[in-house]
């Protein structure tokens, strides 16, 4: 008897690599690769070129005293005031060129929920009174532009597929639940049942955390496979999102909000009736999103398997 997928033990290996953001995710690619060569599964990768932002230095002072903080900006530049002390929570083009401090105020630690193109700095939420408090505040951030060979990487029926399956593989923090989880419930679906690849096409995508896109930042690896294979997202009877599941039970989202936070492809409207989201406890995912608290112990065996049993029920359908 074939010895099944062990989906914990891929993720505990896959978030060595994390933050998966520049070589480090490429790293994650390599992992992914070595493990479809290890079980003879064939695949095909789309190279595409993007450019990320690389934290620098991120400094933050209230009333002299230093703050922990980490950028969350594509720019460099200062902070001199805390007129934008805003949540996190709050969708990010509301503030997307104003200088601003943010905290998650779901989650203890330091959640790089958004990214500005304007200086910006998280940080904890337990340091908020600090800065409420504070009679001056100053802050720096200092950021350079990475350029570097993003890829997607293709499993399956790549002419014709009846269901698309993606799952993305950079992360900000660990990233065990957003999205080493998903990365690992695609990975269970191909090795334990090949029989999907005639029909279905899964991608693990690159890139999808960061990009100098504009307001949409997020979503640019899967624009680049949506340039480079429009046809066959047209002409698919399914496309399928995982993201973020193991941590609660897996739902399924079909509505536009949720669409439009996962998979933010340019021509969404023309495909959104066919295009699902598999997600799990997104209220728990919250409480660690964008953090270093997004490690394995998020995670319970029994909601990744049952997030796979479910994906491999709506491939077959």
């Amino acid at each position: 008897m074939k010895k099944q997928f062990n989906i914990l033990q891929f993720i505990s290996n896959f978030i060595k690599f994390s933050s998966r953001q520049g070589e480090n995710e490429k790293k994650a690619a390599k992992l992914i690769i070595s493990v479809l060569d290890k079980n003879k599964i064939s695949y095909s990768v789309h190279e595409f070129s993007t450019k990320i932002p690389l934290s620098k230095k991120a400094s933050l002072f209230a009333n002299g005293k230093k703050i922990n903080c980490k950028s969350c900006s594509f720019v460099s530049g200062k902070i001199n005031d805390k007129e934008h002390l805003i949540s996190s929570l709050t969708p990010s083009v509301c503030f997307l060129e104003l200088p601003n401090i943010n905290f998650n105020p779901k989650c203890l630690d330091i959640s790089l929920s958004n990214h500005y193109f304007a200086p910006a700095i998280a940080i904890y939420r337990k340091d908020l009174q600090k800065i409420i408090k504070a009679n001056k505040i100053t802050g720096e951030v200092k950021v350079t532009p990475y350029k570097y060979q993003s890829q997607n990487i293709l499993i399956g029926n790549q002419k014709n597929p009846e269901v698309i399956v993606f799952a993305h593989y950079d992360s900000i923090g660990k990233g065990a639940t957003d999205n080493a989880s998903g990365v690992a419930v695609l990975m269970k679906s191909i090795i334990d049942h090949p029989e999907t690849l005639s029909k279905t096409l899964y991608v693990f995508s690159g890139n999808e955390e960061l990009s100098y896109d504009k307001p949409t930042y997020w979503g640019h690896g899967y624009r680049e496979f949506e340039k480079k294979y429009k046809n066959i997202l047209e002409k698919s009877k399914k496309i399928i999102v995982v993201d973020g599941v193991g941590s609660g039970k897996t739902n399924i989202y079909r509505d536009k909000n949720m669409i439009h936070l996962t998979f933010p492809i340019k021509s969404v409207k023309k495909l959104e009736n066919k295009i699902i989201v598999l997600l799990g406890d997104f209220e728990k995912i919250m409480t660690v999103y964008h953090s270093d608290s997004d490690n394995i112990s998020q995670l319970n065996i029994k909601y990744l398997l049952e997030a796979e049993k479910l994906l491999i029920k709506k491939v077959s359908i």
